[in-house]
């Protein structure tokens, strides 16, 4: 890796993004993951931040849609908390309460009021 005009590029001349600080992720030069990702893992593909969408053994082919999805930084700080074992929390709003679900669809049966 080297820095040229400002920013940092891989060998391929390809201008890599910082990612925040809170987001581990590894960064993949090739079409095949260099390790094992479980779901939910973040990495770099491709010069775009993803979230692993299923579990990817070492070796896998990498794909955007399908076992990858193309995730935004500011989204995934803002939108939901994960744990350090992994258990994602997502604020939502039900019946004149604040509180979290445990499921993205944010239904009422995985909601717990504060």
């Amino acid at each position: 890796m080297a820095t040229y005009n400002g920013h940092q590029e891989d060998s391929s001349g390809n201008i890599l993004l910082p990612t925040a600080h809170s987001f581990a992720a590894t960064i993949e030069t090739g079409t095949t993951a260099s390790q094992a990702y479980t779901k939910g893992t973040y990495l770099i593909f491709n010069n775009r931040l993803c979230r692993a969408t299923t579990a990817i053994a070492s070796g896998n082919t990498l794909a955007i849609g399908t076992n990858l999805s193309q995730v935004y930084a500011s989204q995934e700080m803002f939108s939901h908390l994960r744990a350090s074992n992994g258990t994602e929390f997502y604020l939502d709003y039900q019946g004149g309460k604040y509180g979290f679900n445990t499921s993205a669809s944010k239904g009422a049966s995985t909601f717990t009021a504060f």
